[in-house]
């Protein structure tokens, strides 16, 4: 990857940076799958950048445009946009879909990771089908 998702940033996923976030992340990911053309994705787009520089060194932020990588969506059963899926331990935990306001997607952060061994231990890792981007 280009940037160190833990710096402060959302990285912006593909099919070549996905895989490798999930299983290298030493922390939570909160992925969001958007689409350029959603308001709402625009409308949180702010927040999610500034969440990300708040909450430096503690989550990964990403996000992955589902127009240019539909098969990812799919796999992840990703419907509408935004949708924001929380991993812990590189398996999904958690997710919303639709508007979320700050409030309640830092309280859902602030609880996924202090709970965070529990997460991984009942979560159920993702086949390697739908890590591997590529199909």
């Amino acid at each position: 990857m280009s940037e160190d998702p833990g710096l402060g940033t959302v990285t912006e996923l593909n099919a070549e940076n996905f895989e490798p976030l999930l299983r290298t992340a030493k922390g939570m990911v909160v992925m969001e799958f958007y689409s350029p053309n959603c308001p709402v994705c625009q409308m949180i787009s702010p927040i999610i950048e500034a969440m990300a520089k708040d909450m430096q060194g503690q989550v990964y932020f990403s996000r992955l445009n589902t127009d240019d990588y539909p098969e990812i969506s799919v796999r992840l059963d990703v419907v509408a946009t935004p949708t924001f899926i929380f991993f812990c331990g590189g398996r999904p935990v958690g997710a919303w879909v639709g508007f979320v306001s700050e409030i309640a997607m830092r309280d859902t952060i602030e609880d996924l990771n202090q709970h965070k061994d529990i997460c991984i231990q009942t979560s159920t890792p993702l086949p390697s089908r739908i890590l591997d981007a590529h199909g």
